[in-house]
């Protein structure tokens, strides 16, 4: 018997809009395969890594009424495996574009500054990768608590994985309006007349603004959740906030680099070459 209708009904549309979303990433990705941009190292991770984040995602979403209900038994810390995984994925794919805007602004013709920012790049993967990955196995291992979509009783991993959320999404805070706003202003200054060049600087303050009101009000969030009040008892909040925080955001990121790469470049930049940064 189903005695959370709202509940169920607002997560059965997240797992909807996750699927759409998932879709999109695929056909995406088929587009990007079929073209020359393809070639670009980055979209080799970017797309990959953005399927299997909505992907999982769209699964989380889908049991949450099925556990909720009690009809799926599963320990708490495997629901939250579930729930935050695909935040450090989606994350991945912004720092890949965080970090192709760092190459851009740090442009030398020699590599050096390249061949750094990559191997700080990997590093930074590697440690957030590892780091997630051992509290996960912790959890999983001394946690055997029956799953419940709203966990009142969160372990010490599981609290430790979301200040490390908090930390990510603050850098990258940082990192976003910092280089975004570099980069707005030197291709401001080096394409000012050309009209690819201004249409580059707006999609760059576009993400940079999406990306800083979306981490600060994640950050508070996670704050909130973890130190006051777990926001996401409410059955209308996870629709509320997932859709406009992360589905919307990544809809529009999809879009805004889709769209420099449907686009054959009509204007050659002096000195720097955005388009292989923002297709």
């Amino acid at each position: 018997m189903w005695r959370n209708i709202p509940y169920d009904i607002v997560h059965f549309a997240l797992a909807s809009l996750y699927a759409c979303l998932f879709w999109v990433a695929v056909a995406c990705c088929a587009l990007m395969y079929k073209s020359q941009h393809f070639r670009v190292t980055w979209q080799k991770a970017f797309h990959p890594v953005l399927i299997v984040g909505t992907f999982v995602r769209y699964v989380y979403f889908l049991i949450q009424p099925f556990i909720m209900e009690d009809n799926i038994p599963m320990s708490n810390s495997v629901n939250y495996l579930l729930n935050t995984l695909p935040s450090f994925l989606f994350f991945t794919d912004y720092l890949i574009i965080l970090f192709l805007w760092a190459e851009l602004y740090h442009f030398k013709d020699n590599g050096t500054h390249k061949r750094r920012l990559r191997m700080f790049f990997y590093a930074t993967m590697f440690g957030m990768y590892l780091s997630v990955v051992v509290l996960y196995v912790l959890d999983l291992v001394f946690d055997s608590s029956e799953a419940k979509p709203a966990s009142e009783d969160i372990t010490v991993y599981e609290n430790a994985i979301a200040w490390q959320l908090t930390i990510i999404y603050f850098l990258s805070f940082v990192g976003y309006v910092v280089y975004g706003g570099l980069i707005s202003y030197k291709l401001h200054v080096i394409c000012k007349r050309s009209p690819k060049g201004v249409a580059a600087v707006r999609k760059i303050q576009i993400l940079a603004l999406l990306v800083a009101v979306c981490f600060t009000t994640r950050i508070v969030t996670i704050i909130t959740s973890t130190r006051i009040l777990d926001l996401s008892a409410e059955w209308w909040f996870d629709g509320a906030y997932y859709s406009l925080m992360e589905v919307l955001p990544l809809l529009l990121l999809i879009l805004i680099l889709h769209s420099t790469n449907t686009k054959k470049p009509a204007d050659t930049y002096p000195t720097l070459t955005t388009e292989k940064y923002l297709c």
